[in-house]
């Protein structure tokens, strides 16, 4: 059988010879992708060594850049899936989350506007590595210690509070942009604006979309992606 013009069995001798492990995660890696077989998950196609390569992962074995560059060899697309972030340009957007408007303060950039949408945080995919992650074995439940269980996510909803902690790391890795605004400035930038009413703003409340006085701004916070937009 062939998945993408590459046979199945070879594949996976191929995502075996590319693991160093030969304990009893590599073992029990090798009996479960058998077993996948047998009861049916597909083997004829690219999704049999793409379901390969993502155990090999969580299990330990591989890890996300050397799991990708199989999935490429092996004529497979992209485990981790990337939106064309084309296709969810906000220019046109009647409405603006306030992660998005201060993205848009920080950056006047408009892809890292889209970045901060709903829509493609639930389309965009990313790898995330959990340590010392257990499994159960033999009746144990920790018989087997993955060191680095490797896993594909979604991305969390946006929020302020992730664009405050960019600046947290991009100050200590001592890689912030001399000309960039910080999301702290931003923000503070974003409520002023709020409070003058140079920016209207609207929420949802009792199923229908209110405008949000001015003056309440002195003391609201952000809560949620998608709950306060701009309008």
């Amino acid at each position: 059988m062939t998945a993408g013009g590459t046979d199945v069995s070879e594949a996976l001798a191929q995502i075996a010879a590319a693991i160093p492990d030969r304990s009893d995660l590599f073992e029990k890696w090798r009996t479960e992708i058998a077993d996948d077989q047998i009861y049916g998950l597909p083997t004829g196609t690219s999704a049999a060594i793409q379901n390969a390569l993502l155990h090999a992962a969580s299990l330990g074995l591989l890890d996300a850049e050397t799991a990708e560059g199989l999935a490429a060899d092996l004529n497979c697309k992209p485990l981790a899936n990337r939106p064309d972030i084309s296709k969810f340009d906000p220019r046109d957007d009647a409405f603006w989350s306030l992660p998005m408007a201060v993205a848009w303060i920080m950056s006047r950039d408009w892809k890292k506007v889209a970045q901060q949408k709903s829509d493609y945080r639930a389309a965009r995919e990313d790898w995330y590595c959990e340590s010392n992650v257990g499994l159960p074995k033999g009746g144990r439940l920790n018989g087997y210690i993955i060191a680095a269980s490797w896993q594909i996510r979604n991305l969390r909803p946006a929020a302020i509070d992730r664009l405050l902690l960019g600046d947290s790391f991009d100050t200590a890795q001592s890689d912030h942009r001399a000309s960039a605004m910080t999301a702290i400035e931003a923000k503070r930038a974003l409520w002023g604006a709020l409070q003058e009413q140079r920016l209207i703003a609207s929420g949802r409340q009792d199923d229908a979309r209110k405008p949000i006085p001015a003056f309440l701004w002195q003391d609201l916070l952000p809560f949620q992606d998608g709950i306060d937009s701009l309008e």
